[in-house]
């Protein structure tokens, strides 16, 4: 995460857990692993080693949008009941008391022929 700057730039720390992130494409998220948008389009499976009757906050953010040579929109939520917007996960993270992260998983995007689709959904 620090080689990706996910760490100072949207995060203090890193956990010391692991988020397993596998998408309905059969795609398994490994740290750093590099993507496609046509294998993460869809809504994936999380799991995370949790304690019982706790209550946790999952963020997926895109933290150099729209890209990594340009991160002018940094960050962006891709899970909200809201839909996409902005948002700091460290903002929200001291808003909510909601401490340090207890796992985390990150994957780069590749360009590939959905990216014109995805755009013109969230644009229009």
């Amino acid at each position: 995460m620090i080689s990706c700057s996910i760490i100072p730039v949207t995060i203090d720390t890193s956990s010391e857990g692991l988020v397993q992130v596998t998408y309905p494409s059969g795609v398994k998220v490994e740290s750093g692993k590099e993507l496609t948008p046509t294998q993460v389009k869809d809504e994936p499976t999380v799991s995370w080693e949790a304690e019982d009757n706790a209550l946790y906050a999952l963020f997926m953010v895109d933290p150099d949008a729209p890209s990594r040579a340009e991160p002018t929109n940094r960050e962006i939520l891709h899970w909200s009941g809201e839909g996409r917007v902005r948002v700091k996960t460290r903002d929200s993270s001291g808003k909510y008391n909601l401490g340090y992260p207890i796992a985390g998983n990150f994957y780069q995007v590749q360009y590939d022929y959905y990216v014109p689709i995805l755009k013109a959904q969230i644009i229009d």
